[in-house]
């Protein structure tokens, strides 16, 4: 071969190799039927706490007994909890006899707060399981039943928390191995708000073990791109809806009423907005946050919480409710995880480009543009950072569960043709 044709021959098979190395680092991790369902998408509500309350209101309530599968109480051994377990929520596709069966495996980590009883995970495990999948969901970090279990570092250390859960997956995933039940190591991981910046840390972390269990992708549903960011725009929402803190269920129910009523074909009047804010922040976050740390101070035995006794007949406990916020919290509480929430890892972004640095390209993101969690942190960085991220035009913190779309999106993208959805 002369020189000139060898030099050709080397940088062809170098531009070669350049092409699909740009092609592979590019790779889109979604179906292109879920991005064809994302831009025909929109919700009827212009404002994104009414989108949001409107999620709350028409969300799918489905009863364990609709289920087209048995809903199971499982616990795994966890490191973290000093009872060394954590609970986990499995519902399992059995054939006519009631015998297990192969199938993909979903992991279901939802929204801050919920417990694993709650409406989210029931719907989530309702979705997945007539689609033909093994679902596990796990309590999230933030939820009473988690605390319960009085884990070793406190609520909101979230880099802890999110190690806990993917030990957790590991543990569930060693156990359906053994059995054989997952059909072709199919498996992969759907989390909600701080449930879904959790699975992109179950994404990075799993992209560094020598044995990684997630096969498929792990998908982030509304979730905060930065921790300490969405706690500091919280704080802010709560001082804005102050007059909504410690509202009585009469009020409450009433400017529910007035918000999950409202014709979201004409735009929303300032009393309805306002009201749509207020409850966002108040219910949404505030009286959850009261609650986990009360399950806190007591699986602790703390007394640090005045007239807790006594409740909302106690002028204290009424005051320290109305005054807390999530910075009082983690700067009595949780101080650490405080720094930790405002460095690199507090960022969601950087575990994804951890996985994907490792090689694991699955790991995405489903997001609305008027996510208020998100207010301190959306800039166009985050509308281009490649095919990972799906961006909603609208439909304020995961207020879009409550659409027809929402199921669509979810029957497209988990979708996979085997036997168990087909018979379905």
């Amino acid at each position: 071969m002369r020189p000139h044709q060898k030099t050709f021959k080397l940088v062809f098979i170098f531009a070669i190799i350049a092409f699909n190395t740009k092609i592979t680092s590019a790779i889109d991790p979604w179906p292109e039927r879920s991005r064809m369902l994302s831009e025909d998408y929109h919700h009827p509500a212009e404002d994104p706490f009414v989108s949001t309350i409107h999620g709350t209101c028409y969300g799918p309530n489905i009863s364990w007994r609709d289920l087209p599968v048995k809903a199971e109480d499982y616990k795994v051994r966890s490191k973290e909890m000093a009872t060394s377990w954590m609970p986990v929520k499995l519902g399992l596709q059995r054939d006519h006899r009631g015998k297990i069966i192969k199938a993909p495996v979903i992991f279901v980590i939802p929204g801050a707060f919920n417990n694993l009883s709650h409406r989210q995970p029931r719907a989530l495990m309702y979705q997945f399981s007539r689609l033909g999948y093994h679902v596990a969901v796990f309590p999230n970090p933030w939820g009473t039943e988690y605390i319960s279990q009085n884990p070793a570092r406190p609520t909101g250390s979230f880099l802890a928390e999110g190690n806990a859960i993917y030990q957790a997956i590991r543990e569930v995933h060693a156990v359906f191995k053994k059995d054989n039940i997952i059909e072709r190591d199919l498996t992969r991981v759907y989390g909600v708000s701080y449930g879904g910046f959790v699975a992109a840390m179950v994404a990075g972390l799993d992209s560094e073990s020598e044995n990684p269990v997630i096969t498929m992708d792990t998908t982030s549903v509304s979730p905060p791109f930065h921790i300490g960011k969405t706690l500091l725009r919280l704080d802010e929402l709560l001082e804005e809806s102050s007059a909504y803190l410690g509202l009585d269920y009469y009020r409450l129910f009433k400017r529910l009423k007035d918000v999950c009523t409202l014709d979201l074909s004409r735009p929303a009047d300032s009393r309805s907005l306002m009201h749509a804010k207020g409850l966002a922040a108040s219910r949404g976050f505030h009286s959850e946050l009261a609650n986990s740390l009360e399950a806190l101070e007591r699986v602790k035995k703390w007394q640090t919480i005045p007239g807790r006794r006594l409740g909302w007949l106690s002028p204290s406990y009424r005051r320290w409710f109305r005054e807390l916020n999530f910075s009082k919290y983690y700067q009595k509480y949780a101080p650490q995880a405080a720094v930790d929430a405002f460095t690199e890892q507090g960022n969601l972004y950087y575990w994804i480009d951890k996985a994907q640095k490792n090689g694991f390209k699955g790991a995405r993101v489903l997001v609305a543009q008027d996510d208020f969690l998100n207010d301190y942190t959306w800039s166009a960085e985050v509308e281009e950072r490649g095919p990972e991220t799906i961006v909603l035009e609208n439909g304020g913190h995961y207020g879009f569960r409550s659409l027809f779309w929402y199921r669509q999106f979810i029957n497209q993208t988990y979708f996979t043709e085997l036997p168990a959805q087909l018979e379905r």
